[in-house]
C-alpha cells in the first residue's frame, strides 16, 4: 500500500510524493525492504514506480521514518552524493542487524538456560 505525501509552504504545493515498497523483503519490524519515491500527481503507473528513486528502510522503523528517508533520497542531486547516502544508510542497518543478531543469541541463551533448569527440575 503506497504512502502519499503532500510538500507544501504555506498553502502553496510543491511536490505529491508516492512512496512505494518495491520489494517484499517481508513486514515483520527488522525486514529491510527497497522502497520508491516517486513525484507526480495522482497513482503512479508500473513504469514509473521502476523509475522512481530507491532507497532502503527497516519497516518497524515506521512511516514517519520511511517518509523522510523518501525525502533525503530525493533530495541530492548529485549522484555521487546520492550513492554517499545510500551507503551510509546500508551500513547503519548492517550496523542495527549486527545489534539484533547479538541480543537475539543473548536472548536465545537465556532461554535456553531457563529451560535447561526447568528440565533438571
Amino acid at each position: 500500500m503506497p504512502i502519499y505525501v503532500q510538500v507544501k509552504v504555506n498553502d502553496d504545493l510543491i511536490h505529491n510524493l508516492a512512496i512505494g515498497r518495491m520489494t517484499k523483503c517481508g513486514s515483520q519490524p527488522d525486514s529491510i525492504n527497497e522502497y520508491a519515491v516517486v513525484v507526480k500527481d495522482g497513482i503512479p503507473t508500473n513504469d514509473e514506480w521502476d523509475e522512481g528513486t530507491l532507497f532502503l528502510h527497516r519497516y518497524g522503523d515506521g512511516v514517519d521514518m520511511c517518509v523522510q528517508r523518501a525525502l533525503a533520497a530525493i533530495a541530492p542531486t548529485n549522484p555521487v552524493e546520492r550513492e554517499v547516502i545510500l551507503e551510509a544508510e546500508i551500513e547503519r542497518l548492517k550496523d542495527k542487524i549486527a545489534e539484533l543478531e547479538v541480543s537475539n543469541k543473548w536472548m536465545l541463551r537465556k532461554v535456553r538456560t531457563c529451560l535447561d533448569e526447568h528440565a533438571q527440575k
